[in-house]
């Protein structure tokens, strides 16, 4: 029983690694391909990082803004609450 999953891991690895193709470059374009696939990264970061940034910043001023909101509402509609 224990080669039945071992075939099955076998394929699927023999079968995804099949799309692979390799082929020779001179240096530049080896180069140029290496900073393309540096430049895709480094924007998927920076993309992420401004996310994550603007995502504080709203949470930053939710937390901020929602006691000024509480107080109105406690002085003018004592019977309302923003939890």
């Amino acid at each position: 029983m224990k080669i039945l999953p071992t075939i099955i891991i076998t394929s699927l690895f023999a079968v995804s690694c099949g799309s692979f193709k390799a082929e020779r470059v001179d240096a530049n374009k080896s180069d140029e391909k290496g900073l393309s696939i540096t430049d895709n990264w480094m924007s998927a970061d920076t993309t992420q990082a401004v996310t994550d940034i603007i995502k504080q910043t709203q949470a930053d001023a939710l937390l901020k803004v929602k006691p000024f909101f509480n107080t109105y509402i406690e002085e003018h509609l004592s019977d309302l609450h923003l939890d």
